[in-house]
């Protein structure tokens, strides 16, 4: 049986639920939104980016109730009240860009220990200290957006450098004997915790599980 449900174009994940959304005129990518609950902010989203706000105003101390942008033609003014008993002019240069917090960098290890690491270019870049290695494939990865000529903020980029650690080549990857022999090495009871992730660390290492190992740190 066939439907006329419309299909979905864009998705934007909030973390909280959405009271009120507008467009931002002249700009057919930017929205608006603002919650009726935990949170205050207000938010202005790139669909084409939805995983971090391109714009966000932190006034309101509490719920924002509602928001509308100043003139149908003026994408630079919002207007915006809130429980708080304020009524706020936003000027859109003045909003924060969260951007500006994001961290580019990141760490994980694969199933059979191969290890990914990402790092901003610069401390990568600026690292004499740092010695080639031929288990490392480094693919420098950069994420820019083109800027939108109605935006006020300067073009900012986020870039990082990813390099991947290949795990030792004699290690056979199929053999599931390191399961085994941890399950009959580790300790889950009878000391305390801290010595206990002490020894099984030990045992992960012994087994060349430098990912568990560093897990259990963690």
């Amino acid at each position: 049986m066939s439907t006329n449900r419309a299909k979905e174009i864009y998705c934007v994940q909030t973390i909280a639920s959405v009271a009120r959304v507008k467009w931002r005129p002249e700009c057919k990518h930017h929205i608006a939104t603002c919650s009726m609950m935990v949170d205050h902010n207000i938010y202005v989203w790139d669909i084409r980016r939805p995983f971090i706000p391109s714009a966000m105003f932190e006034e309101h101390k509490d719920v924002t109730t509602g928001i509308v942008w100043r003139h149908l033609h003026d994408p630079y003014f919002l207007l915006s009240g809130s429980k708080d008993s304020t009524l706020y002019q936003h000027i859109f240069k003045d909003a924060s860009q969260p951007i500006e917090r994001a961290n580019p960098e990141g760490l994980c290890y694969s199933l059979f220990g191969d290890l990914a690491f990402a790092a901003k270019e610069s401390l990568i870049s600026s690292d004499s200290n740092r010695k080639p290695y031929l288990g490392d494939r480094r693919h420098p990865i950069f994420f820019k957006r083109k800027l939108d000529p109605a935006e006020q903020f300067e073009f900012i980029s986020s870039s990082s450098a990813l390099s991947v650690f290949e795990a030792d080549a004699g290690c056979d990857a199929s053999s599931m004997d390191w399961f085994v022999r941890t399950a009959r090495q580790y300790l889950l009871t009878g000391r305390p915790l801290a010595e206990l992730c002490d020894h099984n660390a030990k045992v992960a290492k012994e087994l060349k599980r430098n990912q568990v190992k560093l897990h259990l740190f963690i």
